[in-house]
């Protein structure tokens, strides 16, 4: 986890330095949240075959975590950001 990048910002990305992901977030519970679904286990339950890409895919979920399943498809997980900003009040 990381520090505050502003008070309405949620930010996961790869940080070169510490080799792994970074979490930066406005408080802890919402930093937790993002990071156990985008680094947590998942179990599979019903699999269907994508038919423009003939990946297995699940709308209930996947086999490994949401990363190593990018990392199967051939995406470079150094260039992941995910960016978030809360609603204006």
């Amino acid at each position: 986890m990381g520090k505050r990048v502003d008070m309405e910002t949620l930010l996961v990305r790869w940080d070169k330095s510490e080799g792994d992901f970074k979490v930066w977030y406005p408080n802890r519970c919402d930093g937790g949240f993002v990071i156990e679904h985008i680094c947590g286990e998942h179990t599979q339950v019903g699999r269907q075959i994508c038919d423009s890409c003939h990946h297995q895919n699940s709308h209930a979920g996947w086999e490994e975590t949401f990363l190593k399943e990018l990392e199967k498809r051939g995406y470079d997980l150094t260039t992941l950001r995910f960016t978030i900003k809360r609603k204006k009040q």
